[in-house]
């Protein structure tokens, strides 16, 4: 058995209006995404989603510090980027 771990492919990290977006590279890379998360999925082996999680009071959290709110639960920002989240659903 194998393993992918997608890690932080959420909206707010790639989407254009994303609050920490790595913009177009991050977005170029989509299909490629969704390519090999079906291909595991389909075969049977291990797929991870490792999301990043805030909460929109959350003013302790160390990271409110050094970045802008981001990845919101609940919020569209924190969904998967693309046809990635409709796939996961």
């Amino acid at each position: 058995m194998k393993a992918l771990i997608s890690i932080d492919y959420t909206n707010d990290f790639v989407a254009e209006a994303g609050a920490l977006t790595a913009g177009i590279p991050a977005q170029a890379i989509h299909d490629r995404i969704l390519e090999l998360t079906k291909e595991f999925t389909e075969r049977g082996d291990f797929v991870a989603y490792t999301i990043d999680r805030h909460e929109a009071d959350d003013s302790y959290h160390p990271e409110m510090k050094q970045f802008p709110l981001h990845n919101v639960a609940g919020t569209w920002v924190h969904d998967l980027f693309g046809d990635l989240q409709s796939y996961y659903e």
